[in-house]
């Protein structure tokens, strides 16, 4: 990735890959590192002044640490409140394992997140039939009769 200073230029920006946290702790650093995630959680803790936050997954099993630094002020934020949070994963000296830098972030309080598990998982199941229908498309070849 092209980047400035360390902040991720536009041009360099790829579609974030929609993980749930069990899905981010479980893959680790070493396979994530750098890519870019999409993710749904509760907001447990925020610090403005140190650009700091942790998401946890709704049943509260899994936590992850966030940057906030290219977001603040991040005004509106209300910790408790159910975001769904777009960003790179990163290591950071400050925290043991994995910090997700975020570049957006949303309020989707009220979503039914039984059903969201439900869409994301129909929506894989779509993208891996498709994927390995154009992986046996694309050994063909096509010729007008």
């Amino acid at each position: 990735m092209h980047s400035t200073s360390g902040i991720i230029m536009a041009r360099d920006l790829v579609a974030a890959e929609i993980l749930f946290l069990d899905e981010i702790l479980a893959k680790g650093i070493t396979v994530l590192d750098g890519k870019s995630v999409r993710v749904i959680g509760r907001l447990t803790s925020h610090n403005a002044h140190s650009c700091e936050a942790t998401l946890s997954d709704p049943k509260g099993k899994e936590t992850v640490y966030i940057d906030t630094t290219l977001l603040e002020p991040f005004e509106g934020v209300h910790v408790g409140g159910l975001y769904q949070v777009i960003g790179e994963i990163r290591t950071h000296s400050s925290v043991p394992g994995m910090i997700l830098q975020a570049r957006v972030v949303v309020c989707v309080d009220g979503i039914d997140v039984a059903m969201y598990h439900h869409a994301v998982g129909i929506q894989r199941k779509y993208f891996e039939q498709r994927g390995s229908e154009l992986n046996i498309n694309a050994g063909t070849v096509y010729s007008p009769d």
